[in-house]
């Protein structure tokens, strides 16, 4: 379930489209999100709201209701979006946790506890390295392989 809305995203492509525009992403924001050369240093103080934008995104495709969000969701969505060069540095970047009742402008307390950087980057290199929580459904290239092209196009 984590990474069920960051995958909906990733599978749209790399190339910006009218499908990321009505998700909400600039041109700019899907290129920094997706780019597999390692952010400058301008481009890392930007990550932080692009990354915040993209987890609210994913959150309403998936179908989950404005509530706090734990980090491990944050580290599924930097999983999944983010290229491996970046993966670092967006779980650092990343908010400690995800408040999404805050984001909503809905009233109501948070009992989460906040999560360190270095507990972050332990889950995104995790979950990249392929620890999976339930009900995630597999990649293309898990089922097909990395050779096997895609009958759609898409990258």
């Amino acid at each position: 379930m984590m990474r069920n809305g960051a995958m909906v995203l990733s599978n749209l492509g790399k190339k910006h489209t009218a499908a990321h525009a009505a998700a909400g992403f600039s041109a700019e924001e899907w290129e920094l999100l997706t780019k597999v050369e390692p952010w400058t240093a301008e481009e890392r103080r930007g990550v932080r709201s692009v990354l915040a934008e993209a987890v609210n995104v994913t959150m309403a495709i998936a179908g989950l209701p404005a509530e706090p969000l734990p980090g491990q969701y944050v580290a599924a969505v930097i999983s999944t979006l983010i290229h491996p060069v970046n993966r670092h540095v967006a779980a650092i970047r990343a908010p400690e946790t995800y408040d999404a009742v805050a984001a909503s402008g809905l009233v109501g307390s948070s009992e989460i506890v906040p999560m360190t950087p270095q507990q972050m980057v332990g889950l995104v290199m995790a979950y990249s390295g392929g620890a999976r929580a339930p009900d995630i459904r597999p990649t293309w290239t898990d089922l097909y392989g990395d050779e096997t092209e895609r009958a759609d196009g898409k990258e």
